[in-house]
């Protein structure tokens, strides 16, 4: 009853990444609107100390929507796993159309010291995902990890909303099949069972071409979690103890990752 009253106010707001950012504590050290690239959509906010081992998130929102400010309370957390966590920013559609907004997260990458770790929610998870395993981003080489969240992976182009983000295309995938996986980072893929916007088989199909290919694996599906609700899982008032999002990814980062 007590996660359900907290959880209120989460679900009523107007704008509830703002709320889950104001009820997520500070990290030690937060910077904002970095700039990477000319336009004024590549900046990245950057939490932890700078001398921590690199996590880069990237946000979801469909390839139209979304910004690193609003994802707070993701980053924090994860900051206070003892990583520095870039959230970068990157242009959105109809501004442009794929990939160039793939383009612009692995400008935000190279603006960056070091190996990293890459995680994404949805679109973002679609953006994360080539980046850690397409080796024409040149991001693959310094990648440790790739974390992805109920993200959508290899889909038919008039299934995205609208099409026209994929301009010219009848299939896409973040991983173009062609790519040889071997020898690549470490993937943890989560999934919510209730998941009706990206459909659960996504992160099982990734799956299974990542152990096909020697890769070390983590698969996770939450029943009764649905798109939203895993990425909701990093706010304060909506983590499950039957479903811990954030251990989960802990779990990896030092499993797989250590820093």
């Amino acid at each position: 009853m007590r996660r359900a009253l907290l959880a209120l106010p989460f679900l009523a707001a107007c704008a509830p990444q703002r709320l889950a950012n104001w009820l997520a504590p500070a990290a030690e050290d937060e910077r904002r609107d970095i700039p990477y690239g000319p336009d004024p959509a590549q900046r990245m906010d950057l939490y932890g100390r700078a001398d921590a081992p690199m996590l880069v998130f990237v946000h979801g929102g469909g390839w139209t929507a979304g910004a690193p400010r609003d994802y707070a309370f993701v980053a924090r957390p994860l900051a206070r796993l003892g990583w520095r966590v870039a959230v970068p920013g990157y242009r959105l559609y109809p501004a442009v159309t794929h990939p160039t907004f793939i383009g612009d997260v692995a400008l935000a990458c190279a603006a960056l010291d070091g190996p990293l770790v890459l995680m994404g929610h949805s679109a973002g998870a679609f953006i994360a995902a080539a980046l850690a395993y397409d080796p024409s981003w040149g991001v693959r080489r310094r990648t440790r990890g790739f974390i992805g969240l109920a993200g959508p992976y290899d889909f038919g182009a008039r299934e995205a909303n609208p099409p026209a983000i994929f301009p010219g295309m009848t299939r896409v995938e973040a991983i173009p099949h062609a790519i040889p996986l071997a020898g690549a980072a470490p993937m943890l893929l989560v999934h919510g069972l209730d998941d009706t916007v990206v459909r659960p088989r996504h992160s099982r199909i990734l799956a299974a071409r990542g152990r096909n290919a020697g890769l070390d694996v983590r698969h996770v599906e939450h029943a009764g979690m649905g798109h939203v609700g895993v990425i909701a899982a990093f706010a304060n008032p909506l983590r499950r103890a039957d479903a811990d999002v954030l251990g989960e990814v802990a779990e990896f980062l030092r499993g797989y990752v250590p820093a």
